[in-house]
């Protein structure tokens, strides 16, 4: 049966888990904290999508209460990329001297405040700042490794 065959995990799930069967609308299903490469994206885009439904790709996280980056059906959507940042986030990606960088590599940053911005974690803020605040001065650091748009 097409479809039975899935691509290789990439990441601490599998991609292209097909909860279509259970639910029976292809619109409930969506891959989550995954690491795209193009095997998994177009095997979930074909299979899961039936080749029509677009896959909307979005990273954030409940640690800045929401998105950063997404993608949407109205731009050109590329396989395993973002269309650009959710509205309200001030998102880039930076070298390792903190240069904004477009068309490679780098850590994905937000440059300024956003809906929904949190001060610290429950009971030890010092904790916070230094997981996301203390590598670039006044550049909040996701921690994830994206390539800027080219």
């Amino acid at each position: 049966m097409p479809g039975d065959h899935l691509p290789q995990p990439v990441g601490r799930r599998m991609v292209g888990r097909a909860l279509v069967q259970q639910h029976g609308r292809a619109e409930d299903e969506r891959p989550e904290d995954e690491p795209w490469n193009p095997e998994p994206f177009s095997w979930y885009f074909k299979q899961i999508g039936g080749g029509r439904i677009p896959v909307i790709n979005y990273t954030g996280g409940t640690e800045i209460s929401g998105g950063i980056l997404c993608g949407n059906v109205l731009t050109h959507l590329r396989p395993c990329s973002f269309a650009g940042p959710v509205p309200g986030m001030a998102a880039d990606v930076i070298d390792a001297d903190g240069r904004s960088v477009r068309g490679e590599v780098g850590e994905l940053v937000i440059r300024n405040p956003w809906p929904g911005m949190t001060r610290g974690f429950w009971g030890d803020k010092d904790r916070y700042l230094e997981t996301y605040w203390s590598r670039f001065e006044d550049l909040w650091v996701h921690g994830g490794r994206h390539r800027g748009a080219g």
